[in-house]
């Protein structure tokens, strides 16, 4: 005989060899010992799980003639006919090939027989969501109440795709993503049985990079003992996956916490020199930024983590809010760049803006602590000046607390009493050297609202109410836009947001001398 896939010679033949799916095979188990077998079962989960495995190893298990106790004996003939595929009572259908209305009606003509050789007569049948509609409902009667001895298997990885009607007929079981700690068992003994030295570390990334899928895992480890002449190294599945090794996310991660975008960017150009998959490289930077992730909030680096002192250590470099930014950042980026023909240009982006984006968040938290700072000192001076306008008789205390040095130094720093043209001018001029920021934020919280604001210009400002008009060409569109009740409120937000205060909006149609005005106006 030629040779066969290592995921189909290492093929689990009772239910104790399944990975991963003890909350199915418990079950399924306890169902034979008691002889409650249903009807039918729903098998649905991600590819590679086990799902056709579970229900050959389950009609295996019927069908038994020596069966001792929940697993079958895979001595007897109907056992060895089952692992062959050539039972004739264990008969299995690709519904995405055998997928129409003529197909089922010669199932439900065949399934009046009684079996063979067992006592079932078992139909694993494959992928059922590509059934089309027809196909169900001819089924759907049978499926109800089919004859004593027969058992359907219906495996999907799509169940949402299954009709209702059927669903509620079927026993369903979901199979999980394998946990790379319960492949790497399975892998060594696979390995081991194969006659493969594969370094643990190489285990590992194959694991990884299955997604929880243990038929992916064995396909990557059958191709790296072809690769490696029997000997899998780390860098021979970094090859053969495109993937890079972990001292580069660890590099990349720490330019990214400096921040060093020039690093970035040089360390992007390498890799694309070497032709390797950008997109693929964002999934595991993505992954690797959530290891850190997990290991500054819960002082844990996960098991499946090669090197988890390098992690522990790049940690230390990042704050949770930053690295929570990064991974925002990043996931759309991943998600972007699966529809873009320039990746690289989208990733130099992202790595830009996530660099200097540490930088205005240091700029800004140092801003809040002087803004607190001052307002601090201003509500220590509005309680110390309460005797005095309270007390006004007393002469003698009025000037006590009049010359204490705190007093003094906080007359310097806050003055609360300016007449009405000093309050005007001091709006003014916050306006005018805040307005680029408002539109920012504007643009943060409604980026559609952003380009009809940006249209309009500061004609005049009062104590809690701006004025903002539109020339007559944008009359029709931008003024009709921002006069919107939901427009409105985006833009007194963004006001409340940079200037404080609670500020009204009184939106107008001006000419063009009064726009270049209101031009100049700002720009003073």
């Amino acid at each position: 005989m030629g040779y066969r896939a290592l995921y189909r010679e290492y093929r689990p033949q009772n239910f104790t060899d399944i990975v991963g799916q003890r909350h199915i095979t418990r079950t399924l188990q306890n169902a034979v010992t008691s002889s409650r077998i249903n009807h039918a079962y729903l098998f649905c989960g991600p590819r590679g799980t086990g799902k056709t495995t579970t229900a050959k190893v389950l009609a295996k298990t019927l069908n038994c003639v020596d069966r001792q106790g929940e697993e079958p004996c895979n001595q007897c003939e109907n056992c060895l006919s089952t692992t062959s595929g050539t039972a004739v009572d264990v008969i299995e259908i690709d519904a995405a090939s055998n997928r129409g209305i003529e197909d089922i009606r010669d199932l439900r003509e065949k399934v009046k027989y009684s079996p063979a050789q067992g006592r079932y007569r078992i139909y694993i049948i494959d992928e059922v969501h590509m059934l089309t509609s027809e196909a169900f409902n001819a089924l759907l009667k049978t499926l109800e109440e089919p004859p004593s001895h027969v058992v359907f298997v219906l495996a999907t990885t799509e169940p949402h795709k299954v009709p209702v009607t059927i669903l509620s007929r079927c026993q369903r079981f979901d199979f999980r993503r394998i946990e790379v700690e319960d492949m790497l068992p399975r892998l060594q003994q696979v390995a081991e049985g194969a006659g493969l030295k594969v370094e643990e570390q190489a285990l590992v990334l194959i694991a990884r990079a299955s997604e929880g899928g243990l038929r992916d895992a064995l396909s990557i480890l059958d191709q790296g003992s072809v690769f490696g002449d029997g000997v899998i190294s780390v860098n021979d599945v970094h090859n053969l996956l495109g993937t890079v090794r972990e001292d580069i996310l660890s590099s990349m991660a720490g330019y990214i916490s400096k921040p060093d975008a020039g690093g970035a960017l040089t360390l992007v150009n390498e890799l694309f020199q070497q032709g390797k998959d950008l997109r693929l490289f964002v999934k595991e930077l993505n992954n690797y930024l959530r290891f850190i992730m997990l290991c500054l909030v819960s002082g844990k680096v996960p098991e499946e983590v090669v090197n988890k002192e390098v992690v522990k250590q790049d940690a230390q470099s990042f704050t949770p809010g930053f690295i929570s930014q990064c991974l925002e950042i990043l996931s759309r980026l991943e998600h972007d760049m699966k529809w873009s023909s320039q990746p690289r240009v989208l990733l130099e982006l992202a790595l830009v803006k996530i660099t200097a984006k540490e930088g205005n968040t240091t700029d800004l938290n140092a801003r809040v602590e002087k803004i607190e700072s001052y307002l601090q000192k201003a509500g220590r001076h509005r309680l110390e000046s309460i005797p005095v306008k309270e007390e006004k008789i007393n002469t003698t205390q009025t000037s006590s607390v009049e010359d204490t040095p705190v007093q003094k130094e906080n007359e310097k720093e806050y003055q609360p009493e300016q007449t009405n043209g000093d309050h005007q001018h001091n709006i003014n001029e916050s306006v005018k050297q805040n307005w680029p920021g408002v539109l920012e934020w504007v643009k943060r919280i409604k980026p559609s609202v952003y380009g009809v604001f940006r249209e309009a210009h500061v004609v005049e400002t009062e104590k809690d109410k701006i004025t903002i008009g539109f020339m007559p060409q944008h009359s029709n569109f931008h003024k009709v836009r921002a006069e919107q009740e939901e427009n409105r409120k985006v833009l007194e937000q963004a006001l409340n947001k940079v200037l404080g205060n609670s500020w009204s909006i009184k939106i107008i149609t001006i000419d063009t001398d009064e726009a270049e005005q209101a031009k100049k106006k700002l720009l003073k």
